[in-house]
């Protein structure tokens, strides 16, 4: 399935391709240093500001590889800028819209092309990722450049089984992408199955040529794990081969956080960076309803486009669906449901409702089909602004500075997650660091000693990373033997800072921490 119109210069798709990247830099670049970090951008920021031998040990024994966090390392060196540390992500995040854009158009023309680049490059999701400190746009970019050679692969098998120059070019590109995918994250494994998988129909249907195809397979396959088969050996030795107990942070699954997970990462709603939840933006329900309709059908009709392209299809829907499906089976017995780890699998997905559009919209003439392109890249637009917005991370940078006022000498404080200690040791001034941080626990039992010495109990109620968490009430409960609290203060909207001061016999007030 191919356009009809004339093939374009390579100067004239080079030009499109920039032209779709930079569009889609623009809402990745806009507020990049605007929200606050998180829990897990601090473990980038401490391991990239490591030695270079530090920063290598650090990230094999946390189950991580080193490649991401060597780029970064070199940007620190420039400036420790959280804006510039995200840039990266954001120029990656681009270079996936504008792959998406190749991908489609290569399939099914120039409206597929635009289509898919407005659903990847206008998807709250994907435009959060591209803001975080964290490599999942990366290997997502590499994906989606060995998709691409995969896509001409799997388009012509017979000329690929001979591989004249044009397909050598996409012989190396689906080796080296894959190759960068699975050199920067893990989450490039899954893409490297799925591959194979839709590689077999590929052989099969060039009988008199199987053997040589299958042949160049093989060889792509061996230098594959040649290239990145050591990176893991010494990531599973240094981590004594317990690489499963990497998950045992992920809360069990519950209907509503397979549906945000689900929603999150196909259907353009924004969704909370830590509580595996879905916010409430204040955008008409009715929107949501329609994008949850509008965008598998599309897909679906875009996979039946494919149908007599058996090989390309089964890639696309394998793409999307495989790694979702496959992650919430193994959840049954070991959660491991995680938004992030299928962020790739939305690239497929935009190009199948991509394809889908385009074909939805070839009964239309020219000037309608300008006027549903308007009409969709407005309602893309309007569902994604609330997200600069949003509080999608907790405001400990908020805290911090509460914090700061208002903490005297001596203090005591009470984090109800003490990962919240390198995020705000990243918003503290250096000087107030000691003050603020020198008595602090996570125990509550130690905090109620405190109170019981004279102290004053400072207790900080929020979440600083993804995993298991009591809500307030549950933990409300926990403080009654702290007794009423002589202030209660909020930073953001998900932040809980009370005073529990023992010399202190006024009734509790308010205030907000915004």
């Amino acid at each position: 399935m191919s356009s009809t119109s004339p093939a374009p210069s390579f100067r004239a798709l080079a030009l499109t391709f920039g032209g779709v990247f930079l569009l889609a830099l623009i809402p990745r670049l806009w507020g990049i240093g605007m929200k606050p970090v998180w829990l897990d951008e601090t473990f980038t920021l401490h391991r990239a500001g490591l030695p270079l031998a530090g920063l290598v040990h650090d990230s094999f024994i946390n189950h991580h590889l080193p490649t991401y966090f060597l780029l970064i390392h070199g940007l620190m060196a420039f400036s420790p800028n959280i804006g510039l540390l995200r840039a990266p992500s954001a120029l990656f995040g681009a270079l996936a819209v504008a792959l998406t854009w190749l991908a489609a158009r290569n399939i099914a023309g120039r409206m597929a092309g635009i289509s898919a680049a407005l659903i990847l490059g206008l998807a709250p999701s994907a435009v959060a990722f591209s803001q975080e400190a964290r490599s999942y746009t990366m290997v997502m970019a590499m994906i989606l450049i060995a998709l691409n050679g995969l896509i001409l692969l799997v388009s012509a098998p017979r000329r690929a089984a001979g591989a004249p120059p044009g397909q050598r070019a996409a012989w190396l590109a689906f080796v080296m992408g894959t190759i960068a995918a699975m050199d920067v994250l893990a989450d490039g494994a899954p893409w490297w199955i799925i591959a194979n998988v839709a590689f077999v129909p590929m052989i099969l249907s060039v009988p008199g040529q199987r053997a040589a195809l299958a042949w160049r397979w093989l060889a792509a396959n061996l230098i594959i794990v040649v290239c990145t088969l050591p990176l893991y050996v010494t990531m599973d030795h240094a981590v004594h081969g317990h690489f499963i107990h990497s998950f045992g942070w992920v809360p069990a699954l519950d209907t509503q956080r397979i549906w945000s997970a689900i929603a999150g990462t196909f259907l353009l709603r924004i969704a909370d960076s830590v509580s595996f939840r879905l916010m409430h933006v204040g955008l008409p329900e009715a929107l949501f309803g329609f994008t949850a309709i509008a965008l598998p059908f599309l897909a679906l009709l875009g996979a039946a486009r494919l149908r007599g392209q058996r090989a390309l299809q089964i890639l696309l829907l394998l793409g999307c669906l495989a790694l979702p499906i496959a992650l919430l089976l193994i959840s049954i017995s070991k959660p491991v449901l995680v938004p992030r780890y299928m962020l790739w699998s939305d690239a497929p997905f935009a190009i199948l409702a991509g394809i889908g559009a385009a074909y939805a919209a070839s009964s239309l003439g020219p000037r309608g089909r300008r006027a549903l392109g308007v009409a969709a890249s407005l309602l893309l637009i309007v569902n994604l602004l609330p997200y600069y917005s949003a509080q999608t991370k907790p405001r400990w940078d908020l805290a911090a500075k509460f914090l700061d006022t208002h903490v005297r000498q001596n203090d005591f404080v009470y984090l109800t997650d003490r990962g919240a200690i390198p995020i705000l040791e990243q918003y503290l001034p250096q000087g107030a660091q000691g003050r603020v941080l020198a008595h602090v626990t996570g125990n509550l039992d130690h905090a109620e000693a405190a109170e019981a010495a004279g102290q004053r109990v400072w207790v900080v109620s929020g979440r600083a990373g993804q995993g298991l968490a009591k809500s307030w009430q549950e933990f409300a409960s926990l403080l009654v033997p702290l007794g009423t609290p002589s202030s209660f203060n909020m930073a953001g909207n998900r932040i809980r800072i009370l005073l529990y001061d023992p010399a202190d016999v006024v009734g509790p007030t308010a205030s907000n921490g915004n």
